[in-house]
């Protein structure tokens, strides 16, 4: 992300010499964090999304308490298992739940990589929040998410939350609008199949 900086001066406050360039140069670096802040959380949101999707055998979620950043990636992925350190949690959740909210309010078309990205770790932090799980219902109508993926990501907030209800209740409407329609095809498609290959034999 670019910043842009535009600044309007009146030509008297100019030649009175009441520019305060202290404060435009203060504004700039308040900028510069926020844009380095922003980047560094959608490059650990980036990284989570890169080992739920490439890594299908995933069994737990967690938080690893730690006392404070350090340099090296925030996300653990050990053994089919999956951490965030805690001291990121907060900056990332509070970025992507800004960001959903702005695409949500604006009406505006949003990028749906993006929206699974955010809602992804939203949920894994705080899957008690009905917004996220609505967004992620309308990408899978829409066949912009994979039902499998979802059933993966309901697994893993489970291993952190097993006792969390919008979890099954997400789940049981994806067995009623999404897998259910999905699962007689594979079956008639097994059953072409196998009907072939007797086809075949007894020829």
């Amino acid at each position: 992300m670019h910043i842009l900086m535009v600044a309007y001066y009146n030509s008297e406050d100019l030649h009175k010499n009441k520019i305060d360039f202290t404060g435009l140069v203060s504004d700039y670096k308040i900028a510069a964090l926020k844009t380095m802040e922003e980047a560094t959380c959608e490059r650990i949101m980036k990284k989570m999304d890169m080992v739920i999707s490439q890594d299908s055998l995933l069994g737990e979620f967690d938080i690893v308490f730690s006392l404070g950043e350090v340099n090296r990636s925030p996300v653990i992925h050990v053994e089919h298992n999956l951490g965030l350190e805690s001291w990121c949690v907060k900056h990332v959740y509070a970025y992507a739940y800004a960001k959903i909210l702005e695409a949500k309010q604006s009406r505006r078309r949003e990028d749906p990589a993006l929206l699974l990205r955010w809602t992804q770790f939203c949920l894994l932090i705080a899957p008690e929040v009905a917004t996220f799980w609505n967004i992620r219902k309308a990408l899978l109508r829409q066949g912009q998410l994979a039902a499998d993926s979802d059933l993966l990501l309901t697994k893993l907030i489970l291993s952190r939350k097993p006792k969390c209800m919008e979890v099954f209740q997400h789940r049981k409407w994806m067995f009623s609008n999404i897998l259910s329609r999905v699962m007689p095809l594979q079956a008639n498609g097994a059953h072409d199949l196998d009907e072939d290959n007797n086809h075949n034999d007894s020829s």
